[in-house]
């Protein structure tokens, strides 16, 4: 996730629809999919899988 902070519009997709959009801060500040997303990976200390 650390490779798309900088887009200027990033797309979320949920069951193959788009359940999220906009730049990184955006979408922290929705606290939806991203969010978690997010939070786990910071969780991770940036484990690679």
């Amino acid at each position: 996730m650390a490779t798309i902070q900088k887009a200027d519009q990033i797309l979320v997709l949920e069951d193959g629809k788009i359940a999220e959009n906009g730049n990184h801060s955006e979408l922290l500040d929705k606290n939806g999919i991203y969010r978690k997303m997010w939070d786990i990976q910071q969780k991770s200390g940036g484990w690679k899988v």
